[in-house]
């Protein structure tokens, strides 16, 4: 750890109302001792954000609807709070957050995103033309073992190059089909006590037909789906090779790993 992220620790403490994973979310941020940005950014914290201006800094939230554009979306979602909807600052609706983001920012938290971002590491390079010399970036990101991607393969660091050197914007027809056709509900906790989901079988369509659906999709508009797939360990291979390899401008400074019954690992990064 380095010497100026012992300096101050975020005072981020439960609240009534919050959900476990943005009560544990600050745990382990609080647990990093990082520094106290002057100004904070969330991306997509929706109506579970891990910042929030009670917690004594500027914080500005990013998401790619306004907020009145999400209460009008999830109005009929009962697993949505919409009282709890934070107030978006920056609406941004392209790959490139740094043609939204109008401040120097201290601490980016983009928690259930990376794995969402077609191009990773231009998302990452991005991120340090707006970001401070000294900022860090907190991630809570699913561990594909414990989620609906259980029979997905972890992406390799080759495929991370490709899609930047390929300029990759937004997920195309076969990450729609992917995530389709190896889609399997699972259960975390039966999984933690070794149980194996059912593959899913030839009651579902050909992959001919969802990759010809997909690609329908991906020509009508984006489709919000995964890209890329890590489990704790091959996100600190995959991203500690890109940092050595200087294809992104932050390093890993601490990772926890998934906790029993969860299906989520925390990543530091930490601006180079």
């Amino acid at each position: 750890m380095s010497a100026a992220m012992e300096v101050d620790r975020l005072a981020l403490v439960r609240d009534q109302g919050d959900s476990r994973l943005s009560w544990r979310r600050r745990q382990v941020l609080t647990g990093a001792s990082i520094v106290k940005p002057d100004i904070a950014l969330e991306i997509g914290a929706f109506d579970n954000p891990t910042l929030r201006v009670t917690d004594g800094f500027q914080v500005r939230y990013a998401d790619y609807f306004s907020s009145d554009e999400l209460r009008q979306k999830y109005a009929d979602n009962p697993r949505r709070d919409l009282s709890r909807i934070v107030e978006v600052d920056y609406v941004v609706n392209g790959p490139r957050l740094s043609r939204f983001i109008l401040e120097r920012i201290g601490l980016v938290v983009a928690n259930h995103v990376i794995e969402h971002v077609g191009d990773p590491i231009g998302w990452l390079v991005d991120m340090a033309s707006f970001c401070s010399d000294d900022a860090s970036i907190f991630m809570a990101v699913p561990d594909q073992r414990f989620t609906f991607d259980y029979f997905k393969q972890p992406t390799d660091v080759g495929c991370l190059v490709r899609a930047h050197e390929e300029g990759k914007v937004q997920p195309d027809s076969y990450d729609v089909a992917r995530m389709r056709y190896l889609h399997t509900r699972v259960d975390p906790l039966a999984l933690w006590d070794g149980a194996v989901p059912a593959r899913p079988g030839d009651e579902r369509p050909t992959y001919r037909q969802i990759l010809e659906n997909a690609r329908a999709e991906v020509e009508s508009g984006y489709t919000d789906v995964h890209c890329t797939y890590y489990t704790a360990d091959s996100f600190m291979q995959i991203f500690g090779e890109l940092h050595r390899s200087r294809y992104v401008p932050w390093r890993v400074e601490l990772l926890q790993g998934v906790e029993r019954g969860g299906n989520e690992f925390y990543v530091l990064m930490e601006r180079d």
